[in-house]
């Protein structure tokens, strides 16, 4: 019997705002990034969307890293805010901070995380993910390409 065959999934187009969870599954995901640099990301992982009633945080994201093939700290510092804001309106913590081991690597379209994996949500809260061991991921939306 041959090798078997990498199972990939595309999000181009998405929606949304989306965050894959690095997790070994054998499933990775791809996007274009960067903007008009078209850079091809993927990340091996889970798939869960952000959470609910995004798209302020999604344009604000987008608008901000517009055609970015990299971040810096001051970058991260606002990004940061971002999330900060969206998360303590939305759930009792924040729950993602922009990863700073991987500056160089974020970009418009592909933001590499942290993941709060102590995050306990409060009774009344709808998480968009839960149960997961990871502490990273990558958040993701249509490139603007």
């Amino acid at each position: 019997m041959g090798e078997e065959k990498r199972k990939t999934i595309c999000l181009y187009g998405l929606g949304q705002l989306a965050l894959i969870l690095e997790q070994p599954t054998g499933v990775w995901f791809y996007n274009r990034s960067a903007g008009y640099r078209r850079y091809h990301s993927e990340q091996e992982g889970i798939l869960a969307i952000v959470g609910y009633d995004t798209e302020d945080l999604r344009v604000a994201l987008a608008q901000y890293t517009l055609d970015m093939c990299e971040l810096t700290e001051e970058n991260a510092d606002y990004i940061d805010s971002l999330f900060e804001k969206y998360f303590k309106e939305n759930y009792s913590a924040q729950i993602l901070k922009v990863n700073r081991e991987k500056l160089k690597k974020s970009q418009e379209a592909w933001i590499y995380v942290t993941v709060d994996t102590k995050y306990e949500p409060r009774e009344y809260e709808w998480p968009p993910f839960s149960g997961f061991n990871c502490e990273y991921g990558v958040v993701t939306w249509a490139n603007s390409d």
